[in-house]
């Protein structure tokens, strides 16, 4: 089995609910795929205004 590449963590509590995933995920890109997914369904975000 090969070692797994490190990949950038999720932002504040998010990263310890997605390290459970990551046996589940087989690439890098799976892995940070899910934690950008995440953090933009969970995480709030600004918002401007409509003109």
């Amino acid at each position: 089995m090969s070692t797994r590449l490190s990949r950038p963590p999720a932002p504040g509590s998010l990263e310890a609910f997605a390290v459970q995933f990551d046996p589940l995920l087989q690439t890098p890109a799976q892995r940070h795929g899910f934690r950008t997914y995440l953090s933009g369904s969970l995480l709030p975000r600004e918002r401007f205004p409509r003109h």
